[in-house]
């Protein structure tokens, strides 16, 4: 829901955003991958074979985009070796601070937890959901302000897939259990 409507509202709000193309059929298999997991939270199933299902899905959806991108190519810009480079570093340093701030994130949230007595469930479903959403807010917002809505969209919609299928899939196959209702 963070990724969904706060990240695209707030995209919204700095650029018309539309589906168009790929997008919308990627938007299509992500309201599907939303509506299984509503229908696993519901039917209060959890075991081991619905994770390596999940996973199976997400490696075909993966091998269906890549033999399927009905997408139009990528402008390049005359990269040279030195832009590539540098795009390394940023990458590589942005994922290191990006894991330790998610342990900071995830830590500080289980206290706050205990704190203020609330359930980890709660806690999971508002401050983290919000603070790990705020690095896709901030790409999709730097997207729109260059004009790429496309690139915007593309940031929410694939993420949803990637955390319903991919991650659900490696939380469920390692330790299953019912989703919380």
């Amino acid at each position: 829901l963070a990724n969904t409507l706060l990240i695209l509202g707030a995209t919204a709000l700095v650029m018309p955003i539309a589906l168009t193309g790929s997008g919308r059929r990627d938007a299509v298999v992500a309201l599907l991958a939303t509506a299984l997991l509503v229908g696993l939270a519901y039917s209060q199933l959890g075991a081991r074979w619905l994770g390596f299902g999940l996973l199976a899905a997400i490696v075909a959806y993966i091998v269906w985009r890549y033999r399927y991108p009905g997408a139009e190519p990528i402008e390049e810009e005359g990269d040279d070796g030195q832009k590539t480079w540098v795009a390394v570093l940023f990458f590589v340093g942005g994922l290191a601070v990006l894991v330790f701030g998610g342990q900071l994130l995830v830590t500080g949230a289980i206290d706050l937890a205990r704190i203020f007595g609330v359930s980890e469930t709660a806690i999971g479903l508002t401050v983290v959901a919000i603070g790990t959403s705020l690095p896709e807010l901030a790409a999709s917002a730097a997207a729109a302000l260059r004009g790429k809505s496309g690139l915007a969209v593309g940031n929410v919609v694939g993420s949803n897939i990637y955390n319903i299928l991919l991650i659900g899939g490696a939380t469920m196959s390692i330790a299953p259990f019912a989703l919380p209702t």
